[in-house]
């Protein structure tokens, strides 16, 4: 290689002469240094050359070993993981004692709120009951009141009607102030007598009056305690 080199500069030279081209010519000691040191960096090239192959294969090695080691790394952690992961599971299957208890506080949980679901049930059906009766209580108050008014007023004409229009002493005769007939005694007796019958329909319509005064009183009373009552139970679903 160095010799054929050496040939071609020569054959270099040799031509650039030839053509007439200024050439200088190498004196022998210089191109025998030059030839030297040109086999010098020949010989380095070389070696850097193979040092360098060699470098390079010794790097292929370890990355291949670096990428082998961390292929088995990958695979030792997911066989971890599925070796984890299927203990896990057998373990999910069968609950432990913490979980035990927390699923039978859980389901004592769900019995009370159903307890207390019934409970507010019950209320609410008492409190609509209540305020059905106290309804119909407040009806029936209505109508007595309209009884008692009206038996007020029917005892009053009664009264009215049956009574004389003046007292007359027993035995004694008055002349009406449009009539000329003159009162008998017996007519006099007779008057007496729807006078004491019109006295004792009043007592019977008073009577009548006050006892249905006590039934409204009664009536009213029970509806003021189911009223309270109606309240105190809304009070207590609130």
């Amino acid at each position: 290689m160095v010799m054929g080199r050496l040939v071609r500069e020569n054959m270099k030279i040799v031509c650039e002469k030839a053509l007439g081209k200024k050439v200088d010519w190498p004196e022998e000691g210089d191109s025998e240094v030059s030839r030297l040191r040109r086999e010098l960096e020949e010989l380095k090239s070389l070696h850097s050359d193979c040092d360098n192959s060699s470098e390079l294969e010794r790097l292929k090695k370890e990355r291949d070993d670096l990428l082998r080691k961390q292929e088995e790394e990958r695979l030792r952690k997911q066989v971890e993981g599925l070796r984890k992961g299927k203990i896990q599971t057998s373990s999910s299957e069968a609950p432990s004692t913490t979980e035990r208890q927390e699923i039978a506080s859980l389901k004592h949980q769900i019995e009370d709120l159903k307890a207390i679901h019934y409970v507010l049930e019950e209320k609410n059906n008492e409190v609509a009951t209540l305020r059905a009766e106290n309804s119909h209580l407040r009806s029936e108050s209505r109508n007595l009141k309209d009884e008692v008014c009206v038996l007020n007023k029917r005892s009053a004409e009664a009264v009215t009607e049956k009574r004389p229009p003046e007292e007359l002493a027993k035995g004694k005769t008055k002349v009406a102030d449009n009539f000329t007939t003159m009162y008998t005694p017996k007519d006099m007796e007779t008057l007496r007598k729807a006078y004491k019958d019109a006295l004792v329909s009043k007592q019977w319509a008073q009577e009548e009056v006050c006892m249905l005064k006590e039934r409204y009183g009664r009536k009213m009373a029970g509806a003021w305690k189911t009223e309270a009552c109606v309240l105190n139970k809304e009070d207590d679903t609130t």
